[in-house]
């Protein structure tokens, strides 16, 4: 993400601006997360009946590595609302969820690098430069 000329980098593995993942892999791997992300989504565990563990861990250090990201830029940028930096980063997170589901369930409708930018644009701006409150505008 950059912000006034200055970087502020992504940790490694999360979603890199346009939607790109630094961390690496082979096909076959990208493939069995798919697949895995698809059954949890649906609510199906394995053939054992559990999810697996590897996925667990592999959220918890995106959810951990996401919060941390959006801390440093909020820091570099004076904002210090604890709840709205949480929230944020828990939006963030969900917004790639999301749009990664829908990606994966329907790539050709689904851009998944200009729709994530889109989103995390505007959680990451509602922070740094929060508008009218919703309620404000007519309907």
């Amino acid at each position: 993400m950059s912000r006034a000329g200055r970087e502020v980098s992504c940790p490694e593995g999360s979603l890199a601006p346009g939607g790109k993942s630094r961390r690496g892999g082979s096909p076959s791997h990208h493939g069995e997360l798919r697949r895995e992300q698809i059954l949890l989504a649906r609510g199906r565990p394995d053939q054992q009946g559990e999810l697996p563990s590897h996925f667990e861990e592999r959220y918890t250090t995106l959810r951990r590595e996401v919060s941390e990201a959006f801390q440093v830029l909020c820091a570099a940028e004076g904002v210090t609302d604890v709840d709205s930096i949480t929230a944020a980063s828990a939006s963030i997170l969900a917004v790639m969820d999301g749009l990664q589901l829908q990606w994966l369930l329907h790539p050709e409708i689904v851009d998944l690098g200009e729709a994530s930018e889109f989103a995390i644009t505007a959680i990451v701006n509602g922070v740094l430069h929060p508008g009218a409150p919703l309620e404000s505008y007519r309907h």
